[in-house]
This record gives structure tokens, sequence and C-alpha cells, in this order.
């Protein structure tokens, strides 16, 4: 309803228009919630369900709770559907446009500090707990000063024990920044993995610094340089890192446009391997699409509509995954549950937080496990089914909160107090007529008369006082029934729309899960999956081709400090990558393919007589182990060297 329309239910109720509109717009024209704040200011003793109410709106991710009502104030829409047309396109993100808002993004190296902080505590002392991902300050003085660059370290070239390969982005281009994080991450999927090393070249050339970026072959082809840093992650490599530049040339005579946003540029490398490869080989066609192309249907569009990215813009921010879905899938008020439908989502799902300046105010939460099967039939009808709940329950509470104010007032007053007060008078008056009858002065005439003319006030007000005594019980005991219903029903409203996987409940069982396997915060940052161990998490820190750093980090930590980022530090957004879990733990070696293994070998030879002229030279010394990756614990609590 409107305010006015609440309004004018709470005057008829007897409530002065006033107190009534203030009321409403202090609690977000939430009528439940303004009826308890006039009680708790009016009432002395108003009803105990208020607090259970109050906080099952406030701290449970319910239906239409107060974080909505907050960014329905900000301007966003009650409803936010998708619609399978231009509007859609705007909502999600569909690889074959690129016209989002941009995230302007500071590629600034004027201060190192700034650049490469990752996630802090937050003034008020949200402390995110164990490592700080952040660079310290002695390292920082170290790179700002010119005083290491990591690709005039001959030692830090060889590939440590049990560490696997790093992609380096080798210059200031955001989209190159974005690119060796993402093939990193896809680089552990192995359908994709086999897919970009299933075609193969006669010849791949060969440069012994082709690793920092010297050509192997006069005019290498993008899918070329895409298969050797692929191959260099999954074949045997010594090498400890490589840079993206060979690839960011091949690639950059086809970027006839300039991307800002972490949308456009994630969008263009999707796109870019899809056409790469389908061009190539066209039996790559399919196997992408299943790998890519999440297709959605909606009962709004003729058409099924195909999708390789997700865009979260800030009026569908949510502290979790499926908060965000269900707004972009059903809206805010869940009155499209079954229009827009996931026909088949695809096994990478990627969701690009386009926060253009706005924090999310409660924080983040990620979630290991994502459900996307709720978005299709049957599983949807699990929401609908509690959602009609909800509503039922919300107007239960409506009718018995306005019984009770009904019970309660009486034009703007108490009717306890009235009843009261009023029987209180009555006894009074019948005492005082009491008093008159025992006078002795008074003749036989008089007493008769008396005797004639109060006896029935006498027994009326005896009555009167009985039955208002009895109403006022009456009253008083509706009130506390009513009161027990409406705690019984605020426990039944603590039903966590959001909360999937209990919704779900045993039929998990029976579902495959997406497992979350890569975040990319920025051009400089991201974090992805241990396959060894999922509750380990390799953070990596770049500086340019200079420097980079990893380490790793629990899941349970990085969610903490995920959370803080988020509501404090969000400008830049984020980047989620889940992967269907079947996909991601498929135990298959990578595909043959002999001339890039033999690129590789001859690789590793050069780098070991490297190593060994090195060391002939300078002595015998170890090897910078600080440097490359950190050998502590994960979770030690201590920040990053």
């Amino acid at each position: 309803m409107s305010m006015d329309e609440n309004i004018s239910r709470l005057v008829d109720m007897g409530i002065e228009m006033e107190i009534a509109r203030k009321a409403l717009e202090e609690t977000g024209n939430q009528l439940d919630a303004a009826i308890n704040s006039i009680y708790s200011k009016y009432d002395p003793d108003p009803p105990n369900y208020n607090e259970a109410v109050q906080k099952s709106d406030n701290d449970k991710h319910a239906f239409q709770n107060n974080h909505d009502m907050q960014d329905t104030q900000l301007g966003s829409r009650m409803s936010a559907p998708i619609e399978i047309d231009d509007e859609l396109k705007s909502t999600l993100s569909q690889y074959k446009s690129y016209k989002q808002v941009p995230i302007r993004l500071d590629n600034s190296d004027d201060n190192h500090q700034d650049s490469m902080n990752y996630v802090n505590s937050d003034s008020s002392g949200d402390s995110t707990g164990g490592n700080a991902m952040d660079w310290s300050s002695e390292n920082l003085e170290d790179v700002s000063a010119g005083e290491y660059n990591m690709l005039d370290d001959v030692q830090r070239e060889k590939r440590l024990s049990n560490t696997s390969g790093v992609l380096v982005p080798i210059g200031s281009d955001t989209f190159e920044g974005y690119m060796a994080p993402i093939l990193m991450i896809f680089a552990q999927i192995p359908s994709f993995r086999d897919i970009i090393l299933k075609h193969e070249f006669f010849d791949y050339g060969f440069s012994q610094d082709w690793w920092k970026g010297q050509p192997c072959l006069q005019d290498s082809l993008a899918l070329q340089e895409i298969q050797r840093l692929v191959a260099f992650l999954s074949y045997n490599s010594e090498r400890a890192y490589a840079t993206t530049k060979l690839l960011s040339d091949s690639i950059s005579e086809t970027l006839t446009e300039e991307y800002e946003s972490a949308f456009e540029f994630v969008s263009l490398m999707y796109k870019q391997l899809t056409d790469i490869l389908s061009t190539t080989n066209c039996d790559f066609k399919k196997p992408l699409s299943q790998l890519l192309d999440t297709i959605i249907r909606s009962s709004t569009s003729e058409h099924q509509e195909t999708h390789q990215c997700f865009t979260i813009e800030p009026n569908y921010f949510h502290s979790t995954v499926y908060g965000i879905m269900h707004r972009l899938f059903w809206g805010r008020d869940f009155s499209n549950i079954g229009i827009n439908q996931m026909v088949r989502p695809s096994d990478v799902l990627t969701f690009i937080f386009d926060a253009d300046g706005q924090n999310i105010s409660a924080g983040y939460q990620l979630s290991q496990k994502f459900y996307p099967q709720i978005y299709a039939e049957p599983h949807e009808n699990l929401i609908k089914k509690r959602v009609d709940q909800l509503k039922a329950l919300r107007k239960k509470s409506a009718e018995i909160t306005s019984e009770m104010l009904r019970l309660r007032s009486f034009k703007g007053k108490k009717v306890s107090s009235m009843l009261g007060s009023t029987i209180n008078y009555l006894s009074g008056e019948s005492k005082l007529l009491e008093n008159a009858e025992n006078k002795e002065d008074n003749d036989a005439c008089e007493e008769d008369n008396s005797k004639d003319t109060n006896e029935v006030p006498k027994l009326s007000y005896s009555q009167a006082i009985n039955e208002l005594t009895s109403i006022r019980e009456h009253i008083n005991k509706t009130i506390k029934e009513d009161t027990m219903k409406l705690e019984e029903i605020s426990k039944e409203q603590q039903i966590d729309i959001f909360d999937v996987e209990m919704i779900l409940g045993a039929e998990t069982e029976n579902l495959e899960p997406w497992i979350l396997v890569g975040i990319v915060l920025n051009d400089q940052q991201f974090c992805m999956l241990s396959k060894n161990d999922y509750n380990i998490w390799r953070c990596f820190f770049f500086d340019g081709a200079s420097n980079y750093e990893c380490e790793e980090m629990p899941f349970q930590e990085l969610q903490s400090q995920v959370r803080v980022y988020s509501k404090t530090t969000f400008e830049r957004g984020m980047t989620l990558i889940y992967v269907r879990k079947s996909v991601f733990e498929a135990k298959t070696e990578p595909v043959k393919n002999s001339n890039l293994e033999k690129f590789i070998e001859k690789d590793n030879e050069h780098l070991e007589a490297k190593l060994k002229e090195y060391l002939k030279e300078h002595g015998k010394t170890e090897h910078k182990q600080e440097m490359n990756y950190s050998d502590k614990g994960a979770g030690d609590g201590d920040d990053i060297q």
C-alpha cells in the first residue's frame, strides 16, 4: 500500500494523522512496524512481539526487508525483473554487447600503496583477521625506488617444487590485467584446457625470452599465444612465470574500442576466446557453448537468450549471490517467479559486480557453492511456496495487529485506561449512594423514598461495574492471545528466502553444485582455488611485471576480508567465477599437443643452461624463495612480506 493509504488506515483506527505519518516515515511505510512504534512510544505496555518482528525485519534477509526499503529510497525500483529484450541486455551481460556504464579504474602508478592495497580493516575496527592482503611498506619502498625487477632476477625464473606457473600482466593495460588471472583460472578447468590445446599448429617458433614478450614467430596468431600460455600452465614447465605480452600484442590489433569497466574486459575476453576458437575449428563451437553460454527463457520474449556473464549493478546489490540472482530473475517482490527461467546454465558462471563507486552496505558473503537449478522448474516452485507463505503470514499479522489496535484504542485513546477510569468512577458513585442510605437522621418517608429511588441506580452501578470489568478482562485476554499469535507468526516469518541450500534440503543430494574457483578484484589482485585443498586459496598481487607475490589463505579468512572490502572500498567491484563441480574435478591428463610439448621441453633446457651459467658466474646461492611463493603456513596471521 501507499503511505497515504496506510495513514488513512491508521486514522480510521483512531490514531492522529501526524502520529501515523511520522511512524510510517520512520519505519519505511511498514504498517506492522509503525503500529509497534506508536505503542512503544505512547503505550507503557506495548505487545511483546515488537522486538521479535523488528529483529526479523532487520537481521534476516526476508521478503522485502529494510535493506530493500533503503535501496528504494535511493531510487531503485521495487521490482527489477529480467526482461528478455533490450532492457535485459543492460541487466545481464551479453557477450555481443559492451555498452554498460563503466567502472573507472585507477591505473596510476604514483602511489603503489593505494594501487596494491587489497583489503584493510575499516575505520570502525572491523578486523579482517589473519593475513591483511596488502604489501608491506618495506617492499613498497623497494618497488617504488626501482631497486628490484623480477625480470632481471635469473634465479627467480626457476619454478619451486609443488608450485604452479604464474601469468604476469607486463603492461599497465587493464585488459591484460584481467586476461592473466582469467586464463590462470580457466586453465584449471580440464575441458577448457583441452579445447585450447587440441588444435595443433605446425610451428610455434621459439625465443629464449618468449616469457618476457620476445616474439617467437613473425606473425603469430592469437590462438597460438593462448595455447603457448596454457601449455606453460598445464605441461611440465620448470619456469616460474611468464608474461602475457605476446598474447596482448596479438589481440591488440582487434581492439578497436576503448574498454573501461570490468564487465567490458571480461566480456571482451570471452568473446575473443569464442571467436578465435570457433573460427579455427567449428568443432569447438558446441563444447565452448556448453562451457560459456547460459540460456535464459522468458514469457515476455519469443526467443531464448544466450549470456556469458551476469553483470551486477548497484541497484541489485545484496549480501549473497542468491539475493542478487533472485532480484535479477524475479524482481524484489518475487512477482516474476516462473516468468524468467534458466533453461541451461553454462559450465562456467561469471558474476561481475559493476560497483560504480558504491559499496554493499552489509558486505558481501562469499559462498563456496551455488545451485543455479533453483532458477528453473521444478525447484523454483520451492521459492514460490515460501514467498506465498510469507505473504500469507504478513497478511495474517496485519489482520491480528489491526484487531489489537481496535481493542486497545478508541478515537486515539486507550480503551483499557478509559474502562479503568469508568469503573473507578462508578465505584465511587456507588459508595456515595451506599453512604446516603445509612444516614439515620432521615425520616421514614425519606428513607422509603430513598429506597424507592436509589435501589435501581445502585443495582445499575453494580451491574455496570461487573460488565465493564468483564469487558476489560476479555479485551486483555484477547490482546494477550493475539500477542502470542504474533510471536508465533514472527518465528514463522524468519524464513530466509536466500538460504537456498536450506530450502532445497535433502534435494541437494540429487543436484550438482557449481563451486567458486576464482575471484578477480581488479587488474592487480586476484585469488584462485587450490585444486588440492578446497579450503585453501592462492591470492596474487601484481606490480606490472616488476614483481608479484602470492599468499595462501583459508577460505574463511578470504570470506571475511571480501566482506570488509565490499562494504568499505568496493569502488572497483569484483568478478566471481563458478564452475560446475564435475567439470572442475574431471580427472584427465592434458590433451597431447606434441609441438607445444616440444616447445616447453626446449624452454626447460634453455632455462637449465641459463641457471647453470648464472651459478657458474655468481657462485652457488640459494633461490630467493621469499620473492616467489610464500612458504608460510596458511592463516598464520602475518602480513605478506
